[in-house]
């Protein structure tokens, strides 16, 4: 765990792979003035997430898609999804889809949106992906509106 706030800038100018990832777990978390609790490492997690997008290291695809899938700001995930969309490889589209199906927290609009795109831009079969997971749910799992309007696109690149 990192103890200061890390300068994402001059770790990305130096190369300094390992910093970049441990930032992607950064948290500074502070009260506001109404007590709620707000966390200022969000920003730095989502630049370190845009300065591995090049990153060719298997660990930052493990790393990205985790915090896709689980950081509690919804603009971090997205920053994740973007660095993801340069990666041919089938477990990021097969996450994506899971994504797109399991995101039904309003808070989640943006990076499920950002998710959609980049399905329906991957450079693989997405179709493939769907089918996968639509495969995969169990049968009281049912989709909803927003789910099936989703994997209609995916499927067919046409919206309701």
């Amino acid at each position: 765990m990192l103890r200061r706030r890390p300068n994402i800038a001059k770790l990305a100018r130096k190369q300094r792979h390992e910093k970049l990832l441990a930032a992607l777990s950064y948290r500074e978390l502070a009260l506001t003035s109404e007590g709620t609790r707000v966390d200022l490492g969000a920003s730095i997690r989502q630049q370190a997430a845009k300065a591995l997008a090049e990153s060719s290291e298997p660990a930052t695809m493990e790393a990205l898609m985790r915090l896709a899938q689980s950081d509690p700001e919804p603009n971090v995930r997205t920053a994740a999804i973007d660095s993801l969309k340069q990666r041919a490889d089938p477990a990021v589209w097969e996450s994506m889809t899971e994504y797109v199906c399991a995101w039904q927290d309003a808070r989640l609009q943006r990076p499920r949106a950002q998710a959609v795109a980049l399905l329906r831009d991957s450079p693989v079969d997405a179709a493939s992906s769907v089918a996968h997971t639509v495969a995969h749910r169990r049968p009281s799992e049912r989709l909803d509106d927003e789910e099936k309007a989703a994997l209609r696109l995916l499927l067919t690149g046409e919206e309701e």
